[in-house]
């Protein structure tokens, strides 16, 4: 299988950057941290990710030989997206991933944004 003929599995990156940053904030204790393997499940919960797309590997997506969920190289790429924005530390800890004091605010205001238009008609 190839990433043009799967891309209907996964989410936008932004999106997945999104609900990477409302986790960390909600679910990340006083700290707004989690270690990166407590992130891919309850973000593949919160998208309704299928079981192919939970399952599907590097390998079988990118035909590169690795064996990694392919599900779990979105969420880091997410990730990367919010250090470069400076929402997350770059160095919080190995595979531990926190926000930084901008990453708080900005899952404010993301969480108050998907509020708004729950409430829009």
């Amino acid at each position: 299988m190839s990433p043009a003929t799967n891309h209907h599995l996964f989410p936008k990156q932004g999106k997945i950057a999104d609900a990477l940053l409302i986790l960390l904030y909600e679910q990340g204790g006083k700290g707004h941290a989690l270690r990166a393997a407590d992130t891919y499940e309850p973000l593949a919960d919160f998208f309704n990710l299928n079981n192919r797309a939970r399952s599907i590997t590097r390998a079988e997506y990118l035909h590169d030989g690795r064996n990694t969920p392919y599900w779990h190289i979105r969420v880091h790429a997410a990730r990367e997206r919010l250090v470069k924005r400076g929402d997350l530390h770059r160095h919080a800890g190995y595979a531990f991933w926190k926000l930084t004091q901008q990453g708080r605010r900005s899952a404010k205001l993301v969480t108050a944004i998907a509020a708004h238009r729950n409430r829009v008609p």
